[in-house]
């Protein structure tokens, strides 16, 4: 009974993720007198970004992570050492203490604010560590949770399209969706031409005098999270055709992933779409090739999927051709988007220095945006916000241990690839956390937002603990 809650408890984390918005303020007295006391005692003017978080706050999935530790220690009493340090768990604890050792030795060591965020950074790790020890030998509950994941991508692409079709929200704002006015200030949009407007005015007239298109959203706070989402929804369906035994089952699953491509392209997300791209070609070239353990009458209804998957990508390449002419495309050819990636670049730079000066330990976790002013003189008025990469995000504020430790990370999870065949969904899981390492390159959501961590740290933890079930994922060696 007790692992049944344990798998429930993980489900509401793994279904809410698009719903994990809303922040909980505690003890904000206390967060105020440490900010006035370390503004008063820091050796350089602090700046205060409107985007830093300066109050101690939990999230819902907080309080569900530690629920589900506290089932696990009572059913399955694992040690310490088994839960926390066990291959590439050592490696998050290790990181959590570079980071720890980054604070301690920073200029921010005495803003005892930053301490509580560590302590959500520790309950994620914990996040990761609890989905390694307990989705082992459950391949069943695994399932299970991801066809209650695609229900849910179903809603996520209906909210995305409503918004993007009617430029506005649909107003479930319960469940985390933004208001979405066009007017209000940092929403992402395309510029709207004559060849973008016809498209949306058949569902809704645009008044006269706008200029730009609001991209969906979804019940995310960011396009580009909502479009990582759609890429994991995909390789989940992609797994889910798989499975599916019936053919009314089958041809649902191929519609939703019609309608999944779709909506990530209105996502507008050129990290997402090249993320989705990227996991599709791992995980039809894993199930096509001989790390495969897949029949060949098995292999052949792949073919289904993969041509439904290319005419979905073309069709909405032909609808939606006009928009991301105008966004720019990929390569950025207009200033709309060239600006953008400018400023980008500029962080890229900022967060270069800053290792340089601070090269073992870093400026301090969670400092990048509050850093002393010398290090962004080049422009003194750019709003302040993380670098978009989170390898250089890492290094900048933990050093070239924290970085380290992250990446030993990465090996320790794909090392085992190298030793063993794969079944569809590991091949999946596989798609997803290489999809994310890509996204790294580009953005920093899934190190700063609350959903982008649930979705790495969970979908990896569940990816380790396939790569520990030796009845699930077989060694090419007895493959005969």
């Amino acid at each position: 009974m007790t692992k049944k809650c344990i798998g429930f408890l993980f489900g509401i984390l793994l279904l809410g993720i698009p719903f994990e918005y809303h922040r909980f303020h505690i003890f904000r007295p206390l967060a105020r007198s440490f900010l006035h006391k370390f503004e008063a005692l820091a050796p350089f003017a602090l700046t205060i970004p409107k985007y830093f978080e300066k109050h101690i706050h939990f999230y819902v999935s907080d309080v569900l992570i530690i629920l589900t530790l506290c089932l696990i220690g009572y059913s399955m009493r694992p040690r310490l050492k088994e839960l926390t340090f066990n291959t590439s768990s050592r490696f998050l604890t290790l990181l959590w203490g570079a980071a720890l050792c980054s604070l301690i030795f920073s200029a921010f060591s005495r803003y005892y604010f930053q301490y509580f965020n560590l302590l959500n950074l520790a309950i994620i790790f914990f996040g990761f560590h609890a989905a390694r020890l307990f989705f082992q030998d459950r391949e069943t509950v695994i399932k299970r949770l991801l066809w209650g994941f695609a229900i849910v991508s179903a809603f996520e692409c209906f909210v995305g399209i409503w918004q993007f079709f009617t430029q506005g929200p649909l107003g479930v704002f319960l469940l985390g969706e933004l208001p979405l006015h066009i007017d209000g200030p940092h929403l992402t949009v395309i510029p709207l031409t004559a060849e973008t407007r016809k498209l949306v005015e058949i569902f809704r007239l645009i008044p006269e005098g706008r200029d730009v298109l609001l991209r969906a959203y979804g019940t995310f706070m960011h396009p580009n999270v909502f479009g990582e989402y759609m890429a994991i929804s995909l390789m989940v369906s992609y797994f889910l055709f798989t499975e599916a035994k019936r053919r009314l089952l089958r041809t649902s699953i191929l519609v939703l992933v019609i309608i999944q491509i779709f909506c990530l392209c209105l996502s507008f997300s050129r990290a997402g779409m090249l993320s989705w791209g990227l996991g599709t070609l791992i995980w039809f070239g894993i199930l096509l090739s001989k790390k495969a353990r897949m029949e060949k009458q098995e292999k052949k209804k792949l073919w289904p999927l993969a041509a439904i998957t290319l005419a979905a990508l073309l069709l909405s390449g032909i609808i939606l051709f006009p928009h991301f002419h105008a966004r720019g495309g990929f390569f950025n050819h207009v200033a709309f988007v060239q600006n953008a990636d400018t400023t980008r670049m500029t962080y890229v730079s900022i967060a270069l220095n800053m290792i340089k000066s601070n090269p073992l330990l870093g400026i301090g976790y969670n400092c990048f945006i509050i850093a002393p002013s010398e290090f962004f003189l080049a422009d003194p008025e750019m709003m302040r916000t993380w670098a978009h990469n989170v390898y250089l995000l890492l290094g900048s504020e933990t050093g070239l241990l924290g970085l380290g430790c992250f990446l030993f990370f990465i090996y320790s999870i794909l090392h085992p690839c190298l030793k063993h065949s794969f079944t569809p969904l590991s091949a999946a899981l596989l798609a997803i956390f290489v999809g994310f390492l890509f996204v790294g390159l580009f953005d920093f959501y899934f190190l700063v937002v609350q959903a982008g961590k649930l979705m790495f740290f969970l979908f990896s933890g569940i990816f380790a603990a396939q790569l520990a079930t030796k009845a699930k994922v077989f060694p090419l060696s007895s493959q005969a």
